[in-house]
């Protein structure tokens, strides 16, 4: 999916924008963004372009990421909401395996 985002924005948004996905990977990094919306962000070893996914938790999730650091393997699932600043963004998240 980084793939193709960074090969046409346009087209991977016809294909992923709205979709649920799920991966797994390693916290790249996690924290609080300029709007205090809770992220975690998995990064690509490919080197591709775009290189990360950034997923965004509702405070109903706190605790979940509360309980991540970064190099810990999870599994996220959530929807897909298009490319901002070099990550696609991921929406509505919610950890499901550690």
């Amino acid at each position: 999916m980084l793939r193709e985002y960074g090969a046409n924005e346009v087209r991977a948004d016809a294909s992923y924008r709205g979709q649920v996905i799920q991966t797994t990977g390693y916290v790249e990094s996690l924290g609080r963004d300029m709007l205090d919306s809770i992220y975690v962000v998995l990064t690509s070893t490919r080197g591709s372009d775009p290189t990360s996914l950034q997923y965004n938790f509702g405070e109903a999730e706190l605790q979940q990421v509360a309980n991540v650091s970064r190099g810990k393997h999870i599994t996220v699932r959530g929807r897909v909401a298009g490319l901002s600043l070099g990550s696609v963004i991921v929406s509505n998240c919610e950890i499901v395996g550690q």
